[in-house]
């Protein structure tokens, strides 16, 4: 008896400390402050048990007064436990904001613990026999008891009633409850109660066991921010029990049979590393009896997703095959991805900006579904969580790779079909698809990356040759031009030809500085610099053309951060998508240069217009090099390397360049860059853009 209750007492500290441990965890939520109170009533009802079993170890005349105290005590305590376990039902399956509406309706129930504590304080409800030496039941205890299935045989079968039209985690919730605490509940009082009757301790011992065991499992359930289905959970156990049961087993007769060959001690160590070697073996076919191994549906989709690899190079055609598989594998509603935190344009159309307080609180958390936020302590960035997860009707988020403040790959799969939550198995093999799908993307970002670069050091190749040999073929055009001056009458044809050819040559000399600034070597110079000055620089250059195509030029800088990077680059960069635009707008229109912070360690420069927009069969194009549509703006129209320059000198500082066009209403440029001081990546190749002798101004292309 000391053993036994020693562990009770045990057990009563341990179910204390859980209740204030559930409160102190999400203080809010309204199941956790009922099931903090229901683990300081259980906590209070083992410590009367273990009295019991303390002052009924040696039964004696004297000490009568004391253990009926104790005896009705408990049973006083114990008849408040429907209506805990009621209110623990309702607040399961009610809204947070209608608590007070809840414990209102629970008054009955209260009412009722109130009946059935008066019946544990009447004389007829226990008494002490001198003669047999033992308690003796009485009307009020048979009464007491009766009510008392009566009452959880009610909580169970309304449980039930409500179970069939929930959903999601209140379903998986309620099963918790149901297979639970409110069965334990039951078991507790007929299991003693044929304990009592029939004065066998066993039955009350295992009672008791029952019950503390499914008050652990249900108090789990409930304040863990992990959603397990009760069938996973049990199969689960019955996995495990099995494994023990027939390791202990078969470990057992291995000894017995072995001791006739080896001594006792090296049979049982023979048997025990063979029986345990052959069930970590048989672990997943053990676990495929009970329908836990998932290990083949996940291969499934991964051999599915390889094979997609292998048959898109393209990393956007990639994305949408991958999508159109995710959907279909995992039948959801639409399933978004965000891939790349450093591209502006990310692939996919799930909107998740960098630095955001949903975006730190994922990073943080690597997963989350709506079931597992409202488990977890209130906070701003949960908070915003959960809105961004509900506006994008989102059951479960993922992010790659796992423990990255800085994912570079977001996965968010809709609601369920059946509106079941995710739970957390299948959060894990999402996962695993995720980080797989996050490498295969990566590999086919920088292989592209790698082909781009590749391609602009074969341009920039050709485009030095080219302009070395225009500017030769240049120079005794110019000369003579130079030398004609004057010689032929005004107005004559001559003098138009000339006139011709000097605007032609003009132009060529044009072509030849935007070639060279291509095909030159470049290492760009790192430095501070105030992206006020780089703008007030762009707009004197870009003046006089702004004001030959009559449009306006406004700037707003919303941050005043300093940047590193190199001035002349940036001024480039930002020029030549300024002249892009003014060659895009028409007369009275205006071009728009923002600048801002997003997130808070990278600068985004948009330069907007309201001109003629881009055509979609174009806006894959824009930025190879030779690739031009203009057909308005200068006579001056370039090689088409504007844009391939633009792209180039963001790269050159780590960042990214997008677009977003549409046709007669206008064109958004987007240039990341980050604030960080950073050194140049030394495997970048040393081709592209070049200083026009280090002067800030620049040709427009």
């Amino acid at each position: 008896m000391p053993q036994m209750t020693s562990v009770i007492l045990t057990t009563t500290i341990f179910c204390f400390a859980v209740g204030i441990a559930v409160l102190l965890y999400n203080p809010g939520r309204f199941t956790n402050q009922i099931l903090s109170i229901a683990s300081v009533l259980v906590a209070a009802w083992l410590g009367l048990v273990a009295t019991v079993i303390e002052s009924g170890a040696s039964l004696a005349s004297s000490r009568e007064p004391m253990l009926l105290f104790w005896l009705r005590a408990n049973a006083f305590l114990a008849a408040f436990f429907p209506w805990l376990v009621w209110l623990l039902k309702e607040s399961l399956i009610a809204k947070e904001e209608r608590r007070r509406a809840v414990i209102k309706r629970s008054l009955p129930w209260l009412a009722f613990g109130s009946i059935l504590a008066l019946l544990s304080a009447t004389d007829s409800f226990i008494a002490y026999c001198v003669e047999a030496n033992t308690t003796e039941r009485g009307l009020s205890y048979v009464t007491y008891n009766v009510l008392s299935v009566c009452a959880y045989v009610g909580i169970v079968g309304q449980s039930y009633r409500q179970i069939k039209v929930q959903t999601g985690m209140r379903r998986v919730a309620m099963q918790f409850l149901v297979l639970n605490f409110g069965i334990a509940c039951l078991l507790l009082v007929v299991l003693t109660s044929v304990g009592n009757i029939f004065h066998l301790s066993i039955l009350k011992k295992i009672s008791l066991f029952v019950f503390v065991g499914s008050y652990f499992l249900t108090a789990w359930a409930i304040a863990l921010h992990r959603v397990y289905e009760a069938r996973q959970m049990f199969c689960a156990l019955a996995q495990r029990l099995t494994m023990v049961l027939l390791s202990v087993g078969l470990i057992f007769l291995g000894g017995e049979s072995g001791a006739e060959l080896y001594s006792n001690r090296v049979a049982l160590f023979i048997s025990i590393m063979t029986w345990s070697f052959a069930f970590f073996l048989a672990d997943n076919r053990l676990g495929s009896v009970f329908g836990l191994n998932a290990h083949a549906a996940t291969t499934n989709v991964r051999m599915k997703i390889i094979d997609l690899a292998r048959g898109h190079p393209d990393t956007e055609d990639l994305v949408h095959a991958f999508k159109a598989l995710l959907k279909s594998h995992g039948k959801t509603a639409p399933v978004l991805m965000r891939f790349h935190h450093d591209d502006p344009a990310a692939i996919g159309d799930l909107v998740m900006t960098e630095g955001t307080l949903a975006f730190r609180a994922l990073g943080e958390l690597g997963w989350a579904t709506p079931e597992s936020l409202e488990h977890r302590k209130s906070s701003a960035e949960l908070a915003e969580l959960h809105r961004f997860m509900s506006r994008h009707s989102l059951g479960l988020v993922v992010a790659s790779p796992q423990g990255s403040s800085n994912p570079s790959l977001i996965l968010g799969l809709g609601v369920k079909d059946n509106r079941w939550p995710y739970t957390y198995p299948e959060v894990e093999r999402w996962q695993n698809v995720a980080e797989l799908m996050d490498n295969i993307l990566t590999h086919s970002r920088l292989v592209a990356q790698a082909a781009l670069m590749a391609k602009i050091e074969y341009l920039a190749l050709v485009s030095r040759g080219l302009a070395h040999d225009l500017k030769n073929l240049i120079t005794p055009m110019s000369s003579f031009l130079v030398h004609t001056e004057g010689y032929f009458p005004p107005g004559s044809a001559a003098e138009e030809v000339r006139l011709a050819a000097k605007r032609a040559t003009r132009i060529m000399s044009e072509y030849v500085r935007e070639a060279w600034f291509f095909g030159n070597q470049l290492e760009p110079k790192f430095e501070q610099v105030a992206i006020g000055d780089i703008m007030a620089a762009v707009l004197q250059v870009t003046e006089s053309h702004a004001k030959r195509r009559e449009v306006k030029v406004e700037v707003e800088l919303a941050t005043d951060a300093p940047l590193v990077a190199d001035a002349v680059l940036i001024q480039r960069l930002i020029t030549n998508l300024v002249a892009n635009a003014l060659d895009a707008s028409s007369a009275g229109s205006m071009v728009r240069i923002e600048a801002s912070r997003e997130p808070a360690d990278r600068l985004r420069v948009r330069v907007s217009d309201r001109g003629s927009g881009i055509a979609p069969e174009h806006r894959e194009l824009i930025f190879e090099p030779y690739f031009t549509t203009k057909v308005f703006g200068d006579d001056t129209r370039g090689f088409g390397l504007g844009l391939t320059i633009c792209q180039r000198i963001a790269q050159l500082h780590e960042g990214a360049i997008s677009v977003q066009s549409e046709l007669n209403k206008g064109t958004t440029f987007a240039v990341d860059l980050p604030l960080r001081r950073f050194l140049p990546r030394a495997a970048l190749p040393a081709t592209g853009a070049g200083r026009a002798g280090g002067s800030l101004g620049v040709a427009l292309a």
